[in-house]
């Protein structure tokens, strides 16, 4: 079996298990207009993807359109040893045989998987010398600064797709020259491209009611089986350092119909699900979805949830599978979290920890961030206060059993916050802190950052049209997989660890709000 149809029945299987998809393939390859949509990672990573499915379907709701999808190959080996370009999974079409591709990119750590996605695909990645296929970009990366990225894609998304998509449809279908389409697209709200306009205000839609009505389960998934049903988008809370609460402050609520209707769906082939909310609990019908989703059969997987909020509505824990209680305090410091605007208490965190108790949970979960500006080593020693602390509530409450595990983020500063300017924790430190907290809780589960990825995602996240430049760089000299090490012997990472002075590259984009919300 040669290498090409290794990968084709490997696209077709994927194909086979899923559950969910609508599309009628044998009518859509007849389809005038062809576009891929692409997600630089694995399949296994994209496919559980609120924002990358949504596309997926609206597109295919257009009679003339058929998208199909690809990713990073799971069979990366096989596609380089013969030179095989990246195939979509609908029909294994080369995607540099499209003249349109569509990406949702959502973490800078992907970067270099979308370089060597594009060049294996013989793709050029500098669009100043490509023709086709034409790229834009969307997702929460290009949303706050797409400036890495400009010298690749021709045009990106900046905010939420539901209002825009169909403009660019539109504006496709005309079959325009290429510099005439982008043209036409720069003047729709939400849309940068590069050249055409110097100030870009972001797309949000008004209400969630309307917004993906189908989904896609697999055993494939990071997430197997599961349906990850969005109740809520947008964050009314006010922290600091959070991208969501600068960038989409307005909470949009799915209504409990709605979100009924299409859990109902699901339910013949798919027992498992994630309500999905920046906290479900901020929902004020979250007593009442937990309860009827439950009703209806499936296995309630809750995500991280504000201790104020989980408090006022503990009920819903008896609804929830009692595998995992995740809270994110941030800090376990109060000072600290006075600071940067994370309105919960220590009282409120033992509490949910009493309920965990109290409900039979299997483990606890903290997630918390080191680094934040004016941060001292007191405030991380609180970190290994509150975790004795809950570790002794739990011993007191007959749940000697339920384990504690910690995830330690390092604090990226993010552009549109509080902290865009302030200097980065470098590298070192961070891990000098990671250590010094493993080493006073040998006990405890403790996940952290890859010291390779947070050094890119310091070096991206604030970069401008040279930190691209620098990527592009990085990916020829050491690959996708490069050591930290290797990346600061081939360029200088010093300046990426400072304050930032000057002029802002993101600047020019406007993520306040723009229209009311529902």
């Amino acid at each position: 079996m040669t290498d090409l149809i290794k990968i084709k029945e490997y696209n077709k299987k994927l194909l086979q298990v899923e559950k969910g998809n609508t599309l009628n393939l044998k009518n859509k390859t007849k389809a005038q207009f062809k576009i891929g949509l692409g997600f630089a990672s694995e399949y296994k990573y994209a496919i559980h993807t609120i924002g990358f499915q949504y596309i997926y379907f609206k597109i295919n709701e257009y009679e003339d359109f058929f998208c199909q999808r690809f990713y990073y190959p799971d069979l990366i080996d096989l596609h380089k040893r013969s030179k095989i370009p990246v195939l979509t999974q609908e029909t294994n079409s080369p995607i540099n045989k499209m003249e349109l591709l569509l990406f949702s990119l959502n973490y800078e750590g992907n970067y270099l998987k979308l370089l060597d996605l594009l060049n294996l695909s013989g793709i050029q990645l500098n669009k100043a010398k490509r023709g086709f296929p034409i790229l834009i970009a969307g997702g929460i990366c290009p949303t706050y600064n797409p400036e890495p990225l400009k010298n690749i894609f021709d045009a990106f998304v900046i905010g939420e797709a539901e209002d825009v998509l169909p403009k660019i449809l539109k504006a496709y279908k005309n079959k325009l020259k290429k510099h005439d389409f982008l043209k036409k697209i720069s003047s729709v709200q939400g849309v940068y491209v590069p050249g055409y306009n110097t100030k870009v205000k972001k797309a949000q839609t008004a209400s969630l009611n309307t917004n993906l009505t189908s989904h896609i389960t697999t055993p494939f998934s990071k997430f197997p089986n599961t349906l990850f049903l969005e109740i809520q988008r947008g964050c009314q809370h006010n922290c600091k350092f959070c991208i969501l609460s600068h960038s989409f402050k307005e909470a949009r609520m799915r209504s409990i119909n709605k979100i009924l209707k299409i859990a109902k769906k699901q339910i013949s082939f798919c027992k498992n699900i994630r309500l999905i909310s920046p906290s479900s609990c901020d929902h004020p019908n979250a007593k009442k979805i937990y309860e009827k989703v439950k009703e209806l059969g499936f296995s309630i997987k809750s995500g991280s949830q504000r201790a104020d909020r989980l408090i006022q509505k503990k009920d819903i824990l008896k609804f929830v599978k009692n595998d995992k209680l995740t809270i994110a305090p941030e800090t376990a410091s109060a000072n600290l979290r006075n600071k940067i605007n994370k309105q919960i208490t220590n009282k409120q965190i033992y509490d949910c920890v009493r309920l965990a108790a109290k409900n039979k949970y299997k483990t606890i979960q903290f997630f918390f961030i080191i680094g934040f500006s004016n941060e001292t080593s007191k405030d991380r020693q609180e970190i290994i206060k509150m975790v004795k602390k809950t570790r002794e509530i739990l011993d007191s409450n007959n749940s000697e059993k339920t384990t504690i595990e910690l995830t330690i983020n390092c604090h990226i500063k993010k552009p549109h916050t509080d902290f865009e300017r302030d200097a980065q924790l470098k590298v070192d430190k961070y891990l000098i802190h990671i250590n010094k907290i493993k080493s006073a809780l040998k006990k405890i589960k403790i996940d952290y950052m890859d010291e390779t990825l947070l050094l890119l995602e310091a070096i991206l996240v604030r970069g401008s049209e040279k930190e691209g430049m620098l990527l592009e760089k990085i990916y020829s000299a050491l690959g996708i997989n490069p050591k930290r090490k290797d990346i600061e012997n081939l360029i200088n990472t010093d300046k990426y660890f400072t304050k930032i002075r000057g002029k802002l590259p993101w600047s020019f984009i406007n993520l306040r709000p723009s229209k009311k919300t529902k």
